[in-house]
């Protein structure tokens, strides 16, 4: 049997659009079950120039732009020091490869936060600085990307139907930083992990009675 490495990643952007700006990357290797990843403390972070992004024809959305100006001077730390995208896209490739390797993984996984942001703006953010519209630098094929939100809200929904924030039941992290990526990833694998251990407890045989 192959052997699947799972990797979480979020971005921080200057737009929604699938051709917006990207000015924040995360990823962190991690096991939906719960079990230990070689490396899973080794996340990748990197704040990206968004002038690079402007050079390339990414999109920049006033009121994503006036949205980032007013948030606090702590959560702006994240942004301090950049790169131009076509690096961080370069050290996001070898930060997977590595991790993968380490973990003799036949296969890379892709979580992230729904299936109509990040994956589609990366996906373009690599087209765009590599000039690669045959997608031959993306590290991870199409067909492995999986949606978090749809396994966390349908799965909370058949396990509590009564509740109507799927996520309201999930322990949030104390050090949860919203829009810092890295944070968001550590959260999304929280989300992830703890589904599965609800799914696992109610699908376990039940110990017969004597």
């Amino acid at each position: 049997m192959k052997k699947v490495l799972n990797i979480a990643v979020d971005t921080e952007t200057l737009s929604k659009r699938s051709t917006a700006a990207v000015i924040g990357i995360a990823a962190r290797a991690f096991d939906p079950d719960g079990g230990c990843v070689e490396g899973e403390d080794r996340g990748f972070h990197m704040a990206i120039d968004a002038t690079s992004c402007a050079m390339l024809g990414m999109d920049f959305d006033p009121d994503t732009v006036d949205w980032w100006s007013r948030k606090s001077d702590e959560q702006k730390k994240q942004f301090e020091v950049t790169e131009s995208i076509k690096k961080a896209l370069k050290y996001l490739s070898l930060f997977i490869e590595d991790i993968k390797l380490l973990n003799e993984a036949d296969i890379v996984r892709i979580w992230c936060q729904g299936t109509d942001f990040d994956i589609p703006i990366l996906r373009n953010a690599f087209v765009s600085a590599n000039n690669d519209r045959a997608e031959k630098t993306i590290p991870w094929k199409f067909n492995e990307v999986r949606d978090s939100r749809t396994y966390i809200q349908e799965n909370i929904r058949l396990m509590y139907p009564n509740c109507e924030d799927p996520y309201s039941v999930i322990p949030k992290r104390p050090d949860w930083n919203k829009h810092d990526a890295l944070s968001d990833v550590d959260q999304l694998i929280l989300n992830v992990q703890w589904v599965t251990r609800q799914l696992i407890n109610r699908l376990a045989p039940k110990p017969q009675e004597e």
